[in-house]
């Protein structure tokens, strides 16, 4: 057991990592590019979280678990079957639903989101929110949780992923946080059912930028069509 004990050792330091800066950012009311309280304050702070989140979570354990084992974590060892198809499917429409609806319930638009951030700075965010949740499913679901299960039983392993999951997410509001538990016990169930990451991170895709899509949809056009 002791060669798994560096690779949990990194997982400390990642997971450290991104607490850290994300508690940081929220400090300075930073945390989210845009809220229901308005745009971020201090726009760098928040590009510091998704960069340290896409180095710490994405980048460095692609080269220090390497390119074999991390194509076989991400695109799987094997095809899905139908009914996976179907199942990754059906959730990634569902996703955006939930997300898109959710964008709509954002209020007081027209007061707090004047000046919004020229395009190329909303651009760089999408860019950047991309690669980020890309290597969160990554490290959470496939890296982290990979080396989880081979340590506990499903249910423990599980039961950890979600829990530092939910953590991270407490910065966002504890009603985030609650549901995000939901959301992470069926990504980690997907991954282990489907031995593959890639639908976890199409699924997370498409909840968070259906949302904000929804938002930008909504904000430009009150801002400049009224």
């Amino acid at each position: 057991m002791n060669w798994i004990i560096p690779e949990f050792l990194y997982h400390a330091f990642a997971y450290a990592a991104v607490f850290g800066v994300s508690w940081y950012a929220y400090s300075n009311k930073s945390l989210k590019f845009f809220s229901n309280k308005g745009w971020a304050e201090k726009m760098g702070s928040h590009f510091l979280v998704m960069g340290i989140g896409i180095l710490v979570w994405g980048l460095l354990p692609f080269f220090i678990w390497g390119s074999e084992f991390s194509g076989e974590t991400l695109a799987g060892k094997n095809p899905l079957e139908n009914t996976q198809w179907i199942l990754v499917t059906s959730l990634v429409i569902l996703a955006s639903l939930v997300g898109y609806s959710q964008s709509k319930k954002l209020q007081k638009i027209d007061t707090l989101f004047f000046s919004p951030p020229i395009p190329m700075i909303v651009m760089l965010f999408f860019i950047f929110r991309i690669g980020f949740l890309a290597a969160y499913e990554y490290w959470f679901r496939g890296i982290f949780l990979h080396d989880l299960l081979l340590v506990f039983s499903s249910p423990i392993a599980i039961g950890i992923n979600v829990f530092l999951y939910a953590l991270i997410h407490y910065f966002a509001g504890p009603k985030e946080a609650w549901s995000s538990i939901a959301f992470g016990v069926i990504l980690c169930l997907l991954v282990i059912y489907t031995d593959a990451v890639w639908p976890a991170i199409l699924i997370h895709l498409s909840l968070s930028l259906s949302f904000e899509f929804g938002f930008f949809q909504k904000a430009y056009k009150r801002l400049y069509f009224r």
